[in-house]
């Protein structure tokens, strides 16, 4: 008898359709391996790269795991809220012209030659983007987009920019001016600080926001001077108009500008004992007053941009939004150190009591 193992003939049919069938998986499997091997880079998905370019913060304030620079750390924070982690599920890229304002084109322009997917920019970063022949989505914060050519209106854009506005029109530096006087109410002279940003031309939204401090101040009974200041210029020309004017207190009237400047302009606030009244954050850096939008707010609220353009949205397409949250500051340290005594009427109403 043979000792050979017999199999029926159908039993050899089924084995020969596995082997085959075996023999198909490997191959599938094997394909699919090479699909998703890490030297076949066209497979493999990438992290969405977003820049956040500042106009002058420096590169070390806005690196760090908890950035110092308050509004980048908003950026940030409203991204984690989002889900997107610098490192894991995004890839963050951090420029700044650290107060350079002529550098700004250029470093747009390398981060489009770079192929970021988004840049998340100050004001005169975004204004600079303007220059540089791109489609990249750029989310701002801005004072006036429409004025500045960002935007063709706040509800439709176009083109590839969006994000929010501090502003509310020219409201706000009448309100300004209004609880300045509360705070001096002997004041009968206020100084306007009107600054140009590049080829002697105001900067966007500034006409507006003259007339209406001239209106508010008329309507009590306070007279306007006028001082201009280039971005480009030493202040120090501004300073001394402002002391031969005299004013009683002082008003800025672009506020996207000042943060350049604020040590310079606090400096000169205390040493002439003038008040002065700016947006919400100076107060931190020795402003005597601010009102205005929330700015942390502000940019935590443009990290809701960069989702809905990382998930397919077009940034001309997403409107503008206004501010919802304001706030109004007071440095008490400031006040003692210029001799001014401020109103508890006034101080009650004050969201943050700055004292040290």
């Amino acid at each position: 008898m043979s000792s050979r193992l017999r199999v029926a003939p159908g039993e050899a049919l089924r084995g020969a359709s596995l082997t085959r069938r075996r023999s198909l998986g490997i191959a599938v499997a094997g394909a699919l391996l090479h699909a998703w091997s890490p030297s076949n880079s066209q497979s493999v998905p990438s992290r969405p790269r977003v820049a956040v370019v500042s106009d002058t913060y420096p590169v070390s304030s806005m690196t760090s795991p908890e950035p110092t620079s308050p509004t980048v750390r908003a950026v940030y924070r409203g991204l984690e809220d989002l889900g997107y982690i610098d490192g894991k599920t995004i890839s963050l890229v951090v420029r700044s012209a650290e107060g350079n304002l002529d550098l700004l084109p250029g470093i747009i322009q390398k981060l489009v030659d770079e192929r970021v997917d988004v840049i998340v920019a100050a004001p005169m970063a975004a204004r600079a983007a303007l220059k540089v022949a791109s489609t990249v989505p750029v989310v701002t914060v801005e004072d006036d987009p429409v004025a500045s050519g960002l935007a063709s209106t706040l509800a439709k854009p176009g083109g590839h920019f969006t994000g929010l506005t501090w502003s509310t029109g020219s409201l706000l530096i009448a309100k300004r001016i209004e609880l300045l006087r509360e705070a001096v109410p002997k004041a009968r002279r206020v100084a306007v600080l009107d600054f140009k940003y590049v080829d002697s031309t105001r900067t966007p939204g500034t006409h507006a926001r003259r007339l209406a401090a001239e209106a508010a101040a008329r309507a009590l009974g306070l007279l306007v001077t006028h001082v201009g200041a280039s971005v480009h210029e030493d202040l120090s020309k501004a300073f001394e108009a402002m002391v031969s004017a005299q004013p009683d207190m002082l008003v800025s009237n672009d506020p996207s500008v000042v943060e350049k400047y604020i040590d310079e302009v606090v400096a000169f606030e205390r040493r002439t004992r003038l008040p002065a009244i700016h947006t919400a954050w100076p107060v931190e850096r020795g402003a005597l007053m601010g009102y205005g939008a929330d700015p942390v707010d502000l940019w935590r609220r443009s990290a809701g941009y960069v989702h809905k353009i990382l998930n397919g949205a077009k940034a001309g397409d997403l409107p503008f939004e206004q501010p919802t949250k304001f706030l109004l500051l007071i440095n008490r340290r400031t006040a003692e150190a210029i001799g001014l005594s401020i109103p508890k009427t006034l101080l009650l109403r004050a969201d943050q009591i700055i004292i040290d």
